[in-house]
């Protein structure tokens, strides 16, 4: 009987652990974050949030430095703390509504189109001033970028902005640049890291 009991045991915490890593991975019940910074350019920063369940909250601010250092400027996977993550010095609006079955379901097929693309970092290396940085956080993998990249990270950003049924609008009061044109995606090189700098040595 103790054997039985403590199989039960054992079998739960198993299941326990199991579900705490599937929810980790999955980003501990988000869907998606997108960062939109106005990187040298006046008012302010966005996050949107996407849970699993469709809550979709439009947050409007300033990022903090903890953002910049410990978020944008890294080349390393996100891992399942940066979720619980207060990303903003300051925040200025919060709004929150609930997405259709409808455009959950489309927001998840552009999600899954991207989910795995492994983008080069443009700010590991280079300092930029006066650009508009999207930051898209979908599980662990981590996608920064300044030209939209492909006609997929297009068409997400583009039905993720709609289904916030509001304006998106620079500082000058035009409309914010999604398309994607592969004249001015940035071919910049990725940190390289402590192995890859020294490996020639012992050529």
């Amino acid at each position: 009987m103790k054997r039985f009991y403590g199989f039960i045991l054992l079998s739960a915490m198993v299941l326990s652990l199991t579900t705490c890593t599937n929810t980790e991975k999955q980003g501990k019940g988000y869907l998606c974050k997108y960062f939109l910074v106005g990187f040298g350019k006046p008012g302010g920063d966005y996050l949107i949030e996407v849970t699993d369940s469709g809550v979709m909250t439009i947050s409007s601010g300033w990022f903090s430095d903890d953002f910049y250092d410990k978020v944008l400027y890294e080349d390393k996977k996100m891992t399942g703390s940066l979720y619980d993550c207060d990303f903003f010095m300051e925040t200025l609006t919060k709004e929150t509504r609930r997405l259709t079955p409808a455009e959950l379901e489309r927001l998840k097929s552009c999600v899954s189109k991207i989910e795995d693309v492994k983008l080069v970092n443009p700010f590991v290396e280079y300092m930029w001033s006066d650009v508009y940085i999207h930051m898209i956080l979908i599980n662990e993998n981590k996608s920064v970028f300044i030209d939209v990249p492909s006609e997929d990270f297009s068409e997400f950003l583009k039905t993720l902005l709609e289904l916030t049924h509001k304006e998106w609008k620079n500082h000058s009061g035009e409309e914010i640049e999604l398309d994607y044109d592969e004249r001015w995606v940035y071919e910049g090189h990725r940190k390289k890291s402590c192995w890859e700098r020294i490996n020639g040595w012992f050529e």
